[in-house]
């Protein structure tokens, strides 16, 4: 994978938590009442550009996704150690639905499914496959990260992080020739079997 490409996903997922710390959430926060709103969304758009960075770029993805989100959890928190765990287990949730996919593709453990020219897959259900698998990931580890309430909140992480899903997923579908452009302008390399 060339660096450009490392940075144009790093520049993806910095703009997407950008979004939601500084549109999202306040405008989320101006009707919510309930006591979780500065822990889930119910629309996190991060997670569905976390499913797209992976899609695009294989695990070999992982440090992107991880810095991005630890550099989100420093600003948001200011908390080194919360941040690390909570990039650990928001890269390792997406990470493991490709790292399964690639699997039983019998393909290359690196492989990028969405450049994957070899297979008959449609790329929407399977980016909201991954999507909807790698969002119950998230809900299970970070209700462990807070202790397993009983509040909804595992719940909320499902909804918000498939939510978000959906939403980049339209975008994608809306803007899909200017991105595909963009990609093959970055010369992004297929790690295929």
């Amino acid at each position: 994978m060339k660096q450009s490409g490392l940075l144009f996903a790093f520049g993806i997922l910095i703009a997407g938590f950008v979004l939601q710390t500084f549109v999202i959430w306040p405008v989320e926060s101006s009707f919510r009442q309930d006591d979780l709103v500065d822990k889930v969304s119910f629309v996190f758009v991060p997670h569905g550009l976390k499913v797209l960075v992976f899609m695009m770029f294989g695990v070999v993805a992982f440090p992107v996704v991880f810095l991005a989100q630890f550099i989100n959890g420093i600003m948001y928190s200011g908390d080194i150690a919360t941040s690390v765990i909570s990039a650990l287990a928001g890269s390792i949730c997406v990470a493991v639905p490709i790292l399964l996919l690639n699997l039983s593709l019998d393909k290359k453990v690196m492989a990028a499914p969405l450049f994957d020219t070899t297979t008959t897959l449609n790329m929407f259900w399977t980016f909201m496959s991954v999507a909807c698998v790698s969002s119950l990931i998230n809900a299970i580890m970070h209700t462990a990260i807070h202790g397993f309430p009983v509040d909804g909140l595992a719940f909320l992480y499902l909804i918000g992080d498939i939510a978000g899903a959906i939403v980049v997923c339209l975008v994608l579908l809306m803007f899909s020739k200017l991105i595909t452009a963009r990609i093959r302008g970055a010369e992004v390399k297929n790690d295929q079997s």
